[in-house]
């Protein structure tokens, strides 16, 4: 089961057409006495659920087969209302636990609130769980004899709608039952003729519950909905732990969204770390209000080449990147080895699908008038730029220096991918971003899309997709225009007063007369190691990520007598679910202090960083410049003095996987670890998680600044953290005290 509020875009409409008589009666009464006007219901039980792409690509088609579906009514300034292009979809997704939940979650879909001015008058609503599916159909009464149930039921199932008759919808929402082994299209059909003229129809039933009485889903049936669905994991049982299925803080803040938006259960962020089944977070809901819809605003054509601002996150780069002369500094290089042979034209091709999908991939950026901005490129002039070479055309490059790389954003794409020879005749492929465009979450989410888009390319085929996320530069614009609030500002200021300017571990950092660039150095768990850290953390009503920033801490306190630590890590940036499937920059830097004392055990310093983690998420979104500034007298320090360490996880890392060929055979590829030797902090650890075919491993890749780290320290250092992450993974360890651990 793949997900997730998975959406298509409805075709444009000609701006401000004007309603009849009939809508404005309609749409007066809707904002007067909304409950007077019910939604007309149809519904199909599905024996388990269908493929997403042809179902989802007809009803797409709806949009210009019947462009009524597709439009929002807004009274505008001038006090006429218009029909514009509605900026929801028509078409939602939503993973359940049991098919015999659907009744009642279509049920409450029908009592909740329409907003025309958002929302179009059509909806699809699938409800998929493992063993059967349900196909809502819910149409606004707004849409008065156009666009009736049978036109809609015959576009669904591939045939003209042209000329059905607008038969008014029934009265009870109805439930028709594709038989076993049969066809949608044929059902659908059938429903359609039994509303024209009465043509019996068998499997025809009253939606049950009735409408009114649909009891609500259980915050447990939901919260394991999202659990499943998050982690592709429709096996997870309700005493099942999300970090043990390989979630973390990013797919935690998504779960969490998605569970206010969806089903109006209101999480805490500590909560979801010490009860991580989806029966003990049950127990922890706070409250049932529903979030308020998010009204996305439908971006406008943006072949134009319109400038739009960037966002807090990515100002915060770009003032950084600018700090450092715009070099590599803040390049991205991953590298993917194949295990059997890929169609490296095919591949091409399907990379070039992200790009036309996700304009920041295709976007310059550039200063005007003292700003930043960026400025997608239409998908037309793609071509005329270059940014993928084959084997054949990579006239001996290298890893390392197309990791080097130093974009000119101005003129180039703000990415690389080049297959590179290797000599023992298999194929590797160097992926280089400029990191203004992209972040771990968006990495993952194109390493999905890609896989998808893959498999159609090789089969002749454009791929169809299941979402349509909104633009990353309509959020950028929407943040810029709206700011921060600075009621969060206060809990940083509170936790790093009196923190003090970033230093080096040691005082005998080799000085600016040293190379500034670095490089980096592995530490790696074996199986056991990695299975051991994993079982403290959950000991601990831990993630893992709480586990291994823990040891890294304590290491520094180990080796270095460091007691008050500030410590840099990411957080999601990501708390709209309608920007949950957008590729672009969210991700913010945040930094947090860490307490340690000798008699400290390893445990209690787990839960610190726990329960500090924990209270920070509801804060992530205010700019480091802006903690920053109000800690330093109004003015920022470079952000490499604010902390002098970095820790960041990468679990359920994509970059390990498989493509699919025509034949139905598997692609495989593997992540080559990166060929990069500058480094903007003093020290970053990056906390590996990857599973690959069942077994889970831990590796942690330090970053170093050479001008902090002598070779002789750095040795050090990499000892000393592997040291102390095998002790962490040992029996009993939550109780050892730190000065019992050894470096």
């Amino acid at each position: 089961m793949t997900d997730l509020t998975e959406t298509l875009a409805p075709a444009a409409l000609p701006p401000g057409s004007a309603p009849d008589a009939e809508e404005e009666r309609i749409w007066m009464e809707s904002q007067q006495a909304p409950e007077t006007l019910r939604p007309g219901c149809l519904a199909v039980a599905l024996p388990q659920a269908p493929r997403l792409g042809p179902l989802l690509a007809r009803i797409e088609e709806l949009a210009d087969q019947l462009p009524d579906l597709a439009q929002a009514y807004r009274f505008g300034e001038d006090c006429l209302l218009r029909k514009e292009p509605a900026p929801l979809p028509l078409a939602e997704i939503r993973s359940l636990a049991a098919a015999e939940d659907a009744p009642a979650v279509l049920a409450a879909a029908l009592e909740e609130p329409w907003d025309l001015g958002a929302r179009p008058p059509f909806r699809a609503l699938l409800l998929a769980a493992p063993d059967g599916a349900l196909l809502g159909l819910l149409r606004h009464p707004v849409l008065g004899t156009r666009a009736g149930f049978p036109a809609i039921l015959r576009g669904i199932a591939g045939e003209a709608p042209d000329g059905a008759p607008a038969a008014p919808a029934p009265e009870t929402p109805l439930v028709a039952t594709l038989p076993a082994g049969g066809r949608l299209a044929d059902t659908l059909a059938a429903l359609a003729r039994h509303l024209e003229d009465g043509t019996p129809m068998e499997g025809l039933a009253p939606l049950a519950p009735a409408a009114g009485d649909a009891p609500q889903e259980g915050p447990e049936t939901a919260i394991l909905a999202e659990f499943r669905s998050a982690l592709n994991a429709p096996d997870m049982g309700p005493e099942d732990d999300f970090f043990d299925f390989g979630g973390h803080s990013l797919v935690a803040t998504r779960v969490i969204g998605l569970l206010q938006s969806r089903h109006g259960l209101e999480v805490r962020f500590a909560d979801f770390f010490r009860h991580a089944t989806a029966r003990g977070l049950a127990a922890h809901v706070v409250g049932t209000a529903p979030a308020p819809a998010t009204s996305v605003p439908a971006p406008a054509a943006e072949e134009n080449g319109e400038a739009h601002p960037l966002s807090l996150a990515q100002q915060s780069l770009w003032r950084a990147y600018s700090r450092f002369g715009k070099g590599a500094i803040f390049n991205i290089p991953f590298a993917l080895r194949f295990l059997d042979p890929v169609e490296e034209d095919v591949f091409g091709q399907a990379f070039r699908d992200l790009l036309v999908r996700h304009p920041v991939l295709r976007s310059h950026f550039r200063e005007e008038d003292g700003r930043a901005v960026q400025v997608p490129v239409a998908p037309a002039a793609l071509d005329s730029y270059r940014w993928f070479w084959t084997t054949a055309e990579s006239d001996g490059a290298t890893r390392a220096e197309e990791a080097e790389h130093v974009f000119d954003l101005a003129r180039e794409l703000p990415l690389r991918l080049r297959f590179l020879p290797e000599e023992d005749g298999t194929q590797l492929l160097s992926m280089l971003f400029h990191h203004v465009v992209v972040d771990e979450w968006s990495l993952n989410q194109m390493m999905e899309e890609l896989a998808h888009a893959y498999a159609c390319r090789s089969r002749g085929e454009a791929p169809q997709w299941e979402t349509s996320p909104p633009p990353f530069h309509v959020f950028a614009a929407g943040q810029s225009e709206a700011g921060v609030t600075r009621e969060h500002l206060p809990f940083w200021t509170s936790m790093l007063e009196g923190a003090g300017l970033a230093q080096p571990l040691f005082g005998d950092a080799p000085g600016p007369a040293a190379s500034p660039a670095g490089g980096w150095v592995e530490i790696r768990l074996d199986p056991a190691e990695s299975d051991g850290l994993a079982r403290l953390a959950r000991a601990g009503d831990a993630s893992l990520f709480n586990a291994a920033y823990a040891a890294i801490a304590a290491m520094q306190h180990r080796l270095a007598g460091i007691t008050d630590a500030v410590i840099g890590t990411s957080a999601s940036g990501r708390t709209d679910p309608a920007y949950f499937d957008t590729v672009g920059y969210f991700t913010t830097v945040v930094a947090h202090r860490v307490e340690m004392a000798p008699d400290m055990t390893v445990g209690a310093l787990i839960g610190q960083v726990r329960d500090t983690i924990a209270a920070s998420l509801p804060h992530g979104g205010v700019p480091i410049d802006w903690v920053g500034a109000a800690l330093h007298g109004g003015e920022c320090p470079p952000v490499d003095q604010l902390f002098e360490s970095f820790i960041q996880i990468h679990a359920q890392n994509r970059l390990n996987g498989v493509l699919s060929a025509p034949d139905g055979s598997g692609i495989r590829f593997r992540q080559v670890d990166p060929e990069k030797a500058e480094s903007l902090l003093g020290l970053q650890f990056e906390v590996m998680e990857d599973v690959i075919e069942g077994a889970r491993g831990i590796r942690v890749l330090m970053s170093y600044r050479a001008d902090r780290y002598s070779p002789a320290r750095v040795e050090e250092l990499r000892q000393a953290t592997g040291r102390i992450l095998r002790q962490f993974a040992g029996e009993g360890s939550a109780e050892m005290r730190l000065s019992d651990l050894a470096v």
